[in-house]
C-alpha cells in the first residue's frame, strides 16, 4: 500500500489520520475525567439500546436518570 501512496504523490502517514479532529460528546469528555465506572457504561448500554428500540420507553427513562448520575458523578 505503501507504493501506492509513493506511486500516486501522496503519503498514507497513519500520524496524517491522527490529526482530524473527533467529535466528541459529553460521554466522551466523562469518561476521560471518570474513566470506565459502572455509570458510564450504562449511559453507553442505554444509548445503544435506545438507537436499537427508539420507542422504547424504558430504555429512554433509564438512559435519562443513568445520564443524570454521570454528569452529577463528574461535576463533583
Amino acid at each position: 500500500m505503501e507504493a501506492l501512496g509513493k506511486r500516486k504523490g501522496y503519503c498514507l502517514c497513519e500520524d496524517a489520520v491522527a490529526d482530524v479532529p473527533k467529535h466528541r460528546s459529553e460521554v466522551d469528555f466523562c469518561m476521560e475525567l471518570l474513566g470506565e465506572t459502572d455509570d458510564t457504561r450504562n449511559v453507553i448500554k442505554f444509548q445503544m439500546s435506545l438507537e436499537k428500540h427508539p420507542g422504547n420507553k424504558s430504555f429512554a427513562t433509564s438512559l435519562d436518570i443513568h445520564m443524570a448520575k454521570l454528569q452529577t458523578s463528574a461535576s463533583k
